[in-house]
């Protein structure tokens, strides 16, 4: 069997979400026996994350170079990990005249797009106050229906292309698949599946924790939302001065967050920029998100991995298949800021209670497991080539 990954940047084990995603497959794969490819958008930025069979579509004439890529290969199925339109239309394009099948993977929840918009409100409300300020405000509530209104109606046909050019469209979770269905209407459902990302499961060897809180990702407001982390610790930090905040990540909007810090004078809170975050699992006690929603939100996996206990919003299905509440972590209301201060606090203030939550991150890493989730990949390329 012959497999064909497409994606928007080249795929690396030291990136986050379907970089590293991808890279986990098409390892597993090649070890199953399966002649695995990629072709990326985006070439390596460094020597040392060359990956084997990994391939980078040339400035020009795209199509033509997928077409011979497919027909010399002889690839039996294109998996396309991209959230480039462009690229779901090289594939329908080809697809009259070569014979593959062709899945298409949605790493994200189904209704970001209309998410983003009230993060945009969010940004604006994390301004200091000024005259421009509380004009921006009024200017999101005047542009808001028309701005909910086409954001919808792209995603509809942006799904709706995703499903009709598909043999296999794949989400990232079963709790996806309402979402879906309310946006582009009836579908044949054998044909919209869920899987997992999945994991490379490792123990962490550390037993003596630091009591230290860990947000890790992209700073900035658009799904992530660090300034709800921010908010939440400026509200506590001075009743625990033992405790500590570490920032993890790098973006466009770091520099606003730290801004913030020093002119509220926050204290404990460190923003370490881009980094390997493993050793600061290891040390750490707490993970918080605080997204607006997520595809599957790797970063709470990891931590299970490493025995830091995540607290996030439930603001995304798949958080559901990661954190089983009061079991290997708390899952808060979307964006109840009372109960996830409540929740925080009081683990911070219990370290039985974080051995024994701690001690349960096998109930969901065992089902994320590489092993598990190729299976799955596995019995779907069956089912298409039968």
């Amino acid at each position: 069997m012959n497999i064909l990954f497409l994606t928007s940047d080249y795929v690396s084990p030291y990136k986050g979400g379907v970089e590293k995603v991808t890279f986990l497959l098409h390892n597993e794969f090649i070890k199953k026996g399966i002649n695995s490819y990629i072709i990326s958008l985006s070439n390596c930025a460094d020597d040392t994350e060359i990956v084997n069979n990994h391939f980078v579509f040339p400035q020009n004439n795209r199509e033509d170079f997928l077409c011979d890529f497919v027909k010399s290969h002889n690839i039996n199925i294109i998996i396309n990990q991209s959230h480039h339109i462009f690229i779901l239309d090289l594939c329908k394009h080809i697809k009259n005249h070569i014979d593959f099948k062709l899945i298409s993977v949605y790493h994200t929840a189904p209704g970001a797009t209309v998410s983003n918009i009230f993060d945009d409100l969010g940004f604006i409300l994390f301004s200091e106050f000024s005259v421009g300020k509380i004009r921006d405000i009024i200017s999101w509530f005047v542009r808001y229906p028309y701005r909910y209104y086409t954001r919808k109606q792209y995603l509809k046909h942006k799904l709706s292309n995703y499903y009709n050019c598909s043999d296999a469209f794949v989400l990232l979770s079963s709790r996806f698949i309402g979402d879906v269905q309310k946006l582009i209407g009836s579908f044949n459902t054998p044909k919209i599946i869920s899987i997992p990302n999945p994991i490379n499961v490792v123990n962490s060897s550390v037993c003596i924790k630091k009591k230290q809180i860990l947000f890790v990702g992209r700073m900035i407001f658009s799904a992530k939302r660090p300034d709800r982390i921010i908010k939440i610790w400026e509200k506590i930090s001075s009743r625990f001065p033992e405790w500590e905040l570490l920032m993890l990540g790098d973006g466009p909007d770091k520099g606003k967050l730290e801004d913030y810090c020093k002119r509220k004078d926050i204290k404990n809170i460190i923003f370490t920029g881009n980094v390997n975050p493993d050793s600061y699992y290891d040390a750490a006690s707490i993970l918080c998100m605080t997204s607006s929603y997520e595809g599957f939100g790797m970063v709470l996996t990891e931590a299970l991995q490493h025995k830091c206990i995540p607290i996030a919003y439930n603001s995304f299905g798949a958080l559901s298949d990661i954190i089983i509440d009061n079991v290997n972590g708390y899952s808060i209301p979307p964006f109840n800021e009372k109960i996830f201060v409540e929740k925080l606090q009081y683990l911070m203030s219990n370290a039985d209670e974080r051995e024994r939550l701690a001690a349960n991150n096998g109930v969901t890493l065992d089902k994320l497991d590489i092993n598990k989730v190729s299976q799955q990949w596995l019995d779907l390329f069956d089912n298409l080539l039968k």
